[in-house]
């Protein structure tokens, strides 16, 4: 198997869902981020906010204003989007999973977290480097989408992300509803074999 591995689908087609399935029995040695869905009293997404998978794994939350870490807000005629989250938080974030875990999640990236220099070439380093990384790529359509409602183009940098996967020794699974206990298995199977390979150097 290839160094890395991100899954990829339609927004909301259940990739999330799967890898935190496939993922739970490995969760003392995975750290790194979730995009957490933020939603209303009437379950509407209103934003997203950036989570730590070593302390909260939720893939959803209930909005409240004291709620840290919110990097992107929608607003009736238009999104915002926050990156010093990704710049600052996310960063310490993964720092924190490179010194005390064995994988790395980040899940997702592709969107606009992209618009930011600094947590693009952090991502690379990371991405260049030893730590076996897992999680979830955003589809151009979804970056695409991300960037009409945040005002901006991302259709370079998510391209630019999906042609560096070689480079990085990433593997592409695509995901699919109908195959979800076969994914589930294999992505498994990634994560035992990169913790036997961690275990075997120890």
């Amino acid at each position: 198997m290839k160094k890395h591995l991100f899954l990829q689908a339609p927004v909301q087609a259940g990739k999330s869902t799967l890898l935190q399935e496939a993922m739970e029995p490995y969760r003392e040695y995975i750290g790194g981020f979730v995009s957490q869905r933020l939603k209303d009293s009437s379950l509407n997404t209103i934003g997203f906010r950036l989570a730590d998978y070593s302390s909260e794994p939720a893939l959803t939350a209930a909005f409240t204003e004291e709620l840290s870490n919110i990097f992107l807000r929608h607003g009736s005629d238009k999104s915002s989007f926050s990156l010093s989250v990704f710049e600052n938080q996310a960063i310490d974030i993964l720092e924190a999973a490179k010194a005390s875990k064995q994988i790395i999640l980040l899940d997702e990236i592709g969107g606009g977290e992209l618009k930011s220099d600094i947590f693009k070439n952090y991502l690379d380093r990371l991405l260049m480097g030893n730590v076996p990384c897992i999680g979830v790529l955003k589809t151009p359509k979804a970056a695409a989408n991300t960037g009409r409602g945040i005002g901006t183009d991302l259709k370079d940098e998510n391209a630019l992300l999906h042609e560096r996967l070689d480079a990085y020794n990433a593997e592409l699974l695509m995901y699919s509803r109908d195959k979800f206990y076969e994914q589930k298995k294999y992505i498994q199977r990634f994560i035992e074999e990169k913790l036997c390979g961690h275990f075997m150097t120890d």
